[in-house]
């Protein structure tokens, strides 16, 4: 951020909201404007809020993430707030490359968030809106892009061996992301497994097994790079593909 001379207006502060009442304030790149204490206070965060203007692979990689186990959600006096929250470090570290995103992560609470009413909207156009857990509803472009599903399965879904077996699974509230789910499973394997509910969780689970899981598992990560995956899981996919099941 920069200091910035400003005469004879007033502007509200986009963290507290209260005008700003001083010829002078901050502004960063989307001329969002901070009073000098919240700018001392929160550093004025600087990021790419462009990241999902173009739908490429690693775009898709991360509405899918985020549309799997990310938050959008509304904060008061302030723009939205797009988070991410992981254990694995190695996660967090990559979306905070793709975001350009100067701020230290939070490690001690495996947290990576944002606020961007930008984004906010960019994702929205995606299918991702605040409370999506039982509402989500990916876009035609989304669901049918493999970079989508593996960000999906590397947030909210398993990839593994049971009982020797291979297997990839997908975990959704949402009816519609499993619909879309299982058209791109058929599209790709001319089969779709039966779905299975928890009236528990009020989630459905989605399992691909056997050599059709192996198949799968290539399709959804051969593409990636190591900026689009989850290592441990792209690790169990390599050695299922390199395991030669089924054949």
């Amino acid at each position: 951020g920069q200091l910035v001379k400003r005469t004879r207006v007033k502007y509200l502060c986009s963290s507290c909201g209260n005008w700003i009442n001083t010829e002078f304030c901050h502004t960063n790149t989307t001329s969002n404007f901070m009073c000098r204490m919240c700018f001392a206070k929160n550093k004025v965060v600087q990021f790419n809020e462009s990241a999902f203007d173009i739908e490429r692979d690693e775009s898709m990689y991360w509405i899918g993430y985020i549309a799997g186990d990310g938050n959008v959600c509304s904060v008061p006096n302030a723009q939205r707030k797009i988070s991410i929250k992981s254990n694995d470090m190695d996660i967090l570290e990559k979306f905070s490359r793709f975001l350009s995103l100067e701020r230290q992560m939070k490690k001690t609470r495996n947290l990576v968030w944002i606020h961007s009413d930008y984004i906010a909207n960019q994702l929205e156009k995606y299918g991702i809106t605040e409370r999506k857990s039982l509402t989500l509803s990916p876009s035609t472009v989304a669901s049918r892009s493999p970079h989508f599903w593996r960000g999906m399965i590397d947030s909210d879904g398993s990839v593994g061996l049971s009982s020797g077996r291979p297997y990839i699974s997908l975990v959704s509230g949402s009816e519609d992301v499993i619909g879309k789910y299982l058209g791109f499973v058929f599209d790709k394997l001319g089969a779709s497994p039966k779905p299975s509910e928890d009236q528990r969780t009020i989630a459905w689970s989605v399992r691909v097994s056997g050599k059709n899981a192996v198949k799968f598992a290539s399709i959804l990560y051969s593409g990636s790079t190591p900026e689009t995956r989850l290592d441990r899981k792209y690790l169990s996919a390599k050695r299922m593909i390199d395991s030669g099941y089924g054949q």
